[in-house]
């Protein structure tokens, strides 16, 4: 595996990672808590939530980028 196909399954592997932690977080929300003391519904924070959107956005800026550069790469070779 070359550096340009790492480079598109890394920004692939960050935006579903990223949009894995964002549902979990939100379907954590939504599970019945019993007892007194977990009756409150906590929503996770921007605090907490903005390294999951940030990570989102780097790897969905980043992923057309890695496609260009493998396609670029892939016609400066020759190869098919």
């Amino acid at each position: 595996m070359n550096k340009y196909v790492f480079y598109i399954v890394l920004s692939v592997f960050l935006i579903l990672f990223c949009l894995g932690a964002i549902i979990l977080s939100y379907w954590d929300i939504l599970q019945l808590k019993t007892g007194a003391i977990n009756s409150e519904v906590k929503k996770p924070s921007l605090i907490t939530l903005l390294p999951f959107f940030s990570g989102l956005l780097i790897g969905s800026i980043n992923l057309p980028i890695s496609i260009y550069r493998y396609n670029k790469n892939k016609s400066k070779s020759g190869s098919i």
